[in-house]
């Protein structure tokens, strides 16, 4: 099966996450994938929007922990290429989102001029559990958003936020009736479509501002990941999660 599909329909680029068997998990193949698509279409007048979607009832549940990037890599790291496909694009784009958004499915959220959840949705920033620092520029996204102590909450705490909480939180724009989330969001970024293609695109630069510092809070946010996954802590906080017992950091 795909792990993902990508499908265009006036003028609209759905990109559905398509691994439901392992709630959607995004493998390295599938960050490459999305993220060129999203520069593909910012180079494509035609596109007016990038729709997101889940498949199985679940948005995703981040990074594949089978696939995960080797910290001792010098590869250029498809994580960072598709976060900063995210930061760059000027594409309108709108999130569904039901079942569970875990890490990379959260923090990406913070990128989306729409997000739409129902109120089953379970919204959760896993990295302190984990052992590891917060990604793609949540540590200076979510103290915008929400303030400083509840971004504190979210990320020091590590405990899921459901879809009602997100949505008066600030980091949904819109509730759903559970099972039209899908249905919701394409509403949306058809209504995106409908605009003024090029001035929908400047708006959007304008709202998001300059982007130099949300890139180098990415880079190094991704140093300290490397460094967290090669710590004793991280190591046994992962081993812990495979092997489904409470991590013993004593």
């Amino acid at each position: 099966m795909q792990s993902l599909t990508i499908t265009r329909d006036q003028n609209v680029v759905q990109i559905q996450l398509s691994r439901p068997a392992k709630k959607n998990a995004l493998t390295l193949d599938m960050y490459r994938t999305i993220a060129e698509t999203v520069e593909a279409a910012e180079a494509d007048t035609w596109v007016r929007a990038i729709l997101f979607v889940g498949s199985g009832g679940n948005f995703t549940s981040g990074n594949d922990l089978d696939d995960f990037p080797d910290p001792l890599d010098d590869q250029p790291n498809p994580v960072l290429r598709f976060v900063t496909a995210l930061v760059k694009s000027s594409v309108p784009m709108v999130a569904a989102i039901e079942g569970l958004a875990v890490g990379i499915g959260a923090t990406m959220l913070a990128y989306f001029d729409s997000v739409v959840a129902d109120e089953d949705t379970k919204i959760f920033y896993p990295f302190i559990n984990l052992a590891l620092p917060p990604e793609a520029g949540s540590t200076l996204l979510l103290p915008q958003l929400l303030g400083y102590t509840k971004a504190a909450q979210l990320l020091m705490l590590g405990k899921p936020l459901r879809g009602k909480e997100a949505f008066e939180a600030g980091i949904v724009s819109n509730l759903s009736p559970v099972g039209q989330t899908q249905q919701c969001a394409m509403q949306i970024a058809k209504e995106f479509a409908k605009k003024p293609p090029a001035m929908m695109r400047q708006t959007k630069k304008m709202l998001r501002g300059e982007t130099q510092t949300i890139l180098q809070r990415i880079k190094d946010e991704e140093q300290a990941l490397h460094k967290a996954l090669l710590t004793n802590e991280s190591k046994e906080a992962i081993q812990a999660l495979i092997e489904k017992r409470p991590a013993d950091f004593s």
